[in-house]
């Protein structure tokens, strides 16, 4: 399953850091603070939903600007229903 991600806090107008919106990729363009990310399947008895960003949909600005030296989440992001629906909390850092 493929996620339209589009980066940011969604508490500052997408500004700033973290993933703003997620919705299911139906095809359509990226804009220019977002890219895909793939669903990783999630492991017996774990919280959470693993995913990972598709490294072709991300731009030489947004690595730079979101991933280096490491990605963090500043706040909450809702998820699709499709995903279960709930929250994405802040905090962690993801691994490139």
């Amino acid at each position: 399953m493929l996620l339209h991600i589009t980066l940011g806090n969604p508490r500052k107008g997408c500004r700033h850091f973290g993933i703003c919106h997620i919705a299911l990729w139906r095809g359509v363009p990226l804009g220019p603070r977002q890219c895909l990310a793939q669903v990783e399947g999630l492991p017996p008895g774990e919280e959470g939903i693993p995913f990972r960003f598709l490294r072709p949909s991300l731009t030489t600005e947004l690595i730079l600007q979101h991933f280096t030296p490491c990605f963090r989440v500043e706040a909450p992001c809702p998820l699709p229903k499709q995903l279960g629906g709930g929250v994405l909390l802040p905090g962690g850092v993801g691994r490139n």
